[in-house]
C-alpha cells in the first residue's frame, strides 16, 4: 500500500503537499505498490529540505518558509531522491560527503528533474489546482 503523509504548517498546505506528491507517484513511481513517504514542512535553518530512507519511510522535510514555485521545486526535488533510491540509480550513502554537494551526480540529476518537473507541474496541475482555491492563492503568493 502506499502512504502519504505531510504534517506541520497549516490543512491546506499539507494537503497542497500530498498532492504534489500523489502527481510525482502518479508519474513516475507507478509501478511501486508499496510506499511510505512521510513530509515534514518545518523550519530548517541549514538546508531547503532532505530526503532520509530508513529502511520502511521516505522521511522528507521541507522548510516552512519557502513559498510558491521555490517550494513546489524544492519538494519535487527530494521527490526525485526517493526517486533515485527505489530505482537504485546511484548508489546514495555517506561516501559521498567529501565530494562537494553540488558535485554530487545525484544532486545534480535532482536539481535538473525537479526544475522539468515544477514546470510540468505548474503548467499542467497547480493553475488548476489554484483556481478552486482562493485559500492556495494566498498560500503560495
Amino acid at each position: 500500500m502506499i502512504y502519504v503523509s505531510a504534517h506541520g504548517s497549516n490543512e491546506v498546505r499539507r494537503k497542497f503537499t500530498e498532492s504534489i506528491t500523489w502527481w510525482f507517484i502518479d508519474k513516475l513511481l507507478p509501478r511501486y505498490k508499496n510506499l511510505n513517504i512521510s513530509i515534514d514542512i518545518t523550519k530548517i535553518d541549514d538546508a531547503q529540505g532532505t530526503c532520509v530512507y530508513d529502511g520502511d519511510t521516505f522521511h522528507i522535510e521541507i522548510d516552512s518558509t519557502l513559498k510558491g514555485e521555490i517550494f513546489i521545486e524544492c519538494l519535487l526535488h527530494e521527490l526525485v531522491h526517493v526517486e533515485q533510491h527505489l530505482k537504485d540509480l546511484y548508489e546514495i550513502n555517506d561516501d559521498h560527503e567529501h565530494i562537494p554537494y553540488v558535485d554530487r551526480l545525484f544532486e545534480q540529476d535532482a536539481y535538473t528533474r525537479s526544475e522539468l518537473l515544477c514546470q510540468e507541474y505548474i503548467n499542467k496541475e497547480w493553475i488548476a489546482y489554484a483556481k478552486r482555491s482562493i485559500k492556495i492563492r494566498n498560500l503560495v503568493a
